[in-house]
């Protein structure tokens, strides 16, 4: 492929992130969240992730960072920590009914946001746009040392 339209995709695409992780800050923030926060609770809100380990690995923060977070959103009652009944070390964490509620309101709100952002596409560029997404997603499960071929 052209160096010059590869390199097109990937300034696009750090564009596009970039933006959307300032969006999605700014819905966290509409709920008093972090954007950890809103992490763990998107994580727990489509079952990613149940326990401490599950949920560092999916959000990426360090454990002392997951912990303050984790804490807060049980102070405002946002998820429950439970003792696993077969493992006593573990904790499950789960959302609890306003948790549950409050992750319905994140995911309609970035609803809305993929609505405003697909609205000039018709489907087939939409298809388009996840073909493309799934194939690249296809190439980082199958290549799972990708970074470290870069890095040597």
């Amino acid at each position: 492929m052209d160096t010059d339209i590869t390199l097109a995709a990937q300034m696009a695409t750090r564009e596009f992130v970039l933006n959307f992780k300032k969006l999605s800050v700014g819905i966290f923030a509409k709920y008093d969240m972090t954007f950890a926060d809103g992490r763990i609770m998107v994580a727990l809100k489509k079952g990613e992730a149940s326990t401490k380990a599950e949920l560092s690995n999916y959000v990426k923060l360090k454990p002392a960072g997951l912990t303050r977070a984790l804490d807060r959103l049980v102070e405002q009652g946002y998820i429950d920590r439970k003792t696993c009944s077969d493992d006593k070390r573990c904790v499950r964490l789960t959302l609890t009914k306003q948790g549950f509620s409050l992750g319905n309101k994140i995911r309609n709100d970035f609803l809305k946001v993929w609505q405003a952002l697909l609205v000039d596409s018709n489907e087939n560029e939409v298809a388009e746009y996840i073909h493309l997404l799934k194939k690249m997603n296809t190439v980082f499960a199958e290549t799972p040392d990708l970074v470290t071929i870069f890095n040597s």
